[in-house]
């Protein structure tokens, strides 16, 4: 699975000296929050996210790979404009846009979803 938002870092053991790769990404669960039309906020949550778009994909045989990277791209989205809470409706708005592009009855089916 590819990350839109990542720090790739390689260590060594100290003990072995063997060589391992560590990909660190935001937590966003603890980050972000997420304003409802009531006003309040919820913790972020990615499976949340994901699980809408796979919803509106899963007819597709590529549902599992194609829905996280939509949801990778979703998220690089909300971090681009630095705001720690995000509007319900514009992170549907932002989800509506990305699945569009990628798939227009995924869309429908999205939208449909989310009225």
């Amino acid at each position: 699975m590819r990350s839109f938002r990542h720090t790739w870092r390689r260590h060594t053991c100290i003990r072995c000296f063997a060589v391992f790769t560590t990909r660190e990404t935001v937590d966003m669960a603890h980050s972000y929050r997420v304003e409802q039309l009531d006003g309040s906020l919820v913790i972020f949550s990615r499976d949340q996210l994901l699980l809408s778009i796979y919803e509106a994909l899963a007819y597709r045989k590529d549902a599992g790979t194609s829905c996280s990277m939509i949801t990778e791209t979703i998220l690089a989205s909300i971090q681009k404009n630095h705001r720690l809470i995000v509007p319900r409706n514009e992170l549907i708005d932002t989800a509506k846009t990305v699945i569009k592009r990628f798939d227009r009855t995924a869309y429908v089916r999205y939208v449909s979803m989310h009225q």
